[in-house]
């Protein structure tokens, strides 16, 4: 599968009995209205205009675009299935699981699954410090009760680094592991991952915009992009690009991404992306965050 056209990725994104998560998945940005709760029809405008642009998946529960750490379990579960519903088979979805309690862990994933969700993704703890052994008991507990794929995390922010060791024991451990994200931006971590699974033939993508492009070259499939949320096209660029063995074009349209990356992250949290969704169409609406987080200083 090369096409990143909205139409063939409605018949074409199980390949050989898999869920394939290829090319561009964005992550869900989520808004809320006035009293808190998420705002519905934001999302069934988000999941429109994601479809019509030619987007590839999508994931739930992101640590920034969807304010997780800011949801309860009820909100985590309710996002999972107003996305669901939205994009209604049309193309994957990925849930993503962010909690330190195996009982709340546990309780997404039944929530994410009952909600639809075709693939549930689990990040490691946050905060707490984690011994590499209490890492994979963590992984293993929430691992064996998923009847879905299940793609591992890797996010630096939670101060719980998964070395590629652990990831390939959890790999080799499980059958139902079927992917993994990474957000390292580290080189020689992703090689080494890729060089100790790939007896597994996982699904590997990148979780950050800026890596693209390079964990593409490295033999990634795509990536998770927060980017795409608002810019669907400036992402979808670098992966239609590459896959049709325009290389140099690729790499090109990742240098736009960057430079425009770089621009959104002179602003605090989401508030640069916040006002682009404005200027684009389609205007986020409330949030969690403190005011002081979600306005442009400068709008220049």
């Amino acid at each position: 599968m090369v096409k990143a056209a909205a139409d063939s990725i409605q018949v074409s994104w199980i390949i050989g009995g898999s869920i394939v998560f290829k090319g561009i998945t964005t992550e869900i940005l989520a808004s809320f209205n006035l009293d808190g709760s998420l705002d519905e029809g934001y999302l069934r405008d988000l999941v429109d205009f994601q479809l019509e642009s030619g987007i590839n998946a999508f994931f739930v529960c992101g640590l920034t675009p969807a304010e997780t750490l800011c949801l309860n379990t009820e909100e985590k579960a309710q996002l999972a299935s107003m996305v669901c519903r939205a994009v209604s088979g049309r193309v994957p979805v990925m849930s993503n699981v962010i909690t330190n309690s195996y009982r709340d862990g546990i309780d997404l994933i039944w929530r994410f699954e009952d909600a639809g969700s075709d693939a549930v993704c689990i990040t490691q703890p946050m905060v707490y410090k984690f011994s590499e052994e209490a890492l994979y008991e963590y992984y293993a507990r929430l691992i064996s009760v998923s009847t879905k794929p299940v793609f591992l995390y890797n996010q630096p922010l939670s101060g719980n680094l998964l070395s590629p060791g652990l990831v390939s024991r959890l790999v080799h451990d499980f059958d139902r592991v079927a992917g993994y994200k990474d957000s390292t931006n580290d080189v020689t971590h992703l090689q080494t991952v890729i060089l100790h699974t790939e007896d597994r033939k996982l699904d590997i993508v990148t979780g950050s915009d800026s890596t693209i492009f390079t964990s593409l070259t490295l033999g990634c499939i795509g990536g998770v992009s927060y980017l795409s949320g608002i810019f669907p096209r400036v992402m979808l660029d670098i992966t239609d690009r590459y896959f049709a063995g325009d290389i140099s074009g690729a790499m090109e349209a990742q240098q736009r991404a960057l430079r425009i990356r770089e621009l959104l992250k002179t602003a605090d949290a989401r508030s640069a992306y916040r006002m682009c969704s404005t200027l684009t169409g389609h205007p986020m609406g409330s949030s969690k965050l403190p005011d002081a987080m979600l306005y442009v200083r400068d709008e220049k």
